[in-house]
């Protein structure tokens, strides 16, 4: 990281700026800040002075107690490639999460599942549909909880050997029966 570069916390900082267009004393001020962020009321007000040395914010007295903080072109620049870069290294794992889930669909296919059950929902869930459009499969299914409870009526039925849950809520692990894979432990084993 140069010189210039901003730390985190700084770009929380500046993200809050931006965000509220920030005054001293009526709505925003520092201490909303740094209870936005988390951070020390006396943190905040550091960070604040750093920026404005660095020339990412300037301020502006409007009276003796109001103070009113703006980015500058500078920062609303540096801002920017902070949350590119950050898209990007979103997107890159979004990729290997992706590339590790169709792996594991991949592997249990091989061993004979058939039906692979999403039990879960969120972020995650989405995910592993998506994985699984990916690639084409012959004779496998990919379905969320519910739809499985009506496919337990049609009638070329599955044998529960041959389907895998594959969890994406932590909170669901001891409530499964059958055959299952963690997909949140697995990604941050691998991953992580």
């Amino acid at each position: 990281m140069g010189q210039s570069a901003i730390s985190e916390k700084e770009f929380q900082v500046i993200r809050q700026i931006a965000s509220n267009g920030v005054t001293d004393n009526s709505g925003v001020n520092q201490r909303m800040i740094a209870r936005q962020t988390g951070m020390s009321l006396g943190l905040t007000n550091l960070i604040i002075k750093r920026l404005v040395n660095k020339g990412y914010v300037k301020l502006q007295q409007l009276t003796a107690r109001k103070i009113q903080y703006f980015l500058t072109p500078k920062g609303l620049t540096e801002k920017a490639k902070k949350s590119y870069r950050f898209t990007l290294r979103t997107i890159e794992t979004l990729k290997q999460m992706k590339q590790q889930i169709q792996e594991v669909m991949l592997a249990e296919y091989r061993k004979g599942i058939r039906r692979f059950v999403i039990k879960g929902e969120g972020e995650l869930a989405g995910l592993v549909k998506i994985s699984f459009e990916g690639f084409r499969l012959p004779e496998a299914l990919c379905c969320g909880e519910s739809d499985e409870k009506s496919l337990k009526n049609e009638k070329n039925k599955i044998p529960p050997e041959k389907v895998l849950t594959l969890l994406t809520d932590e909170k669901l692990d001891e409530k499964v029966k059958g055959n299952y894979i963690n997909l949140i432990r697995l990604l941050s084993d691998k991953l992580g």
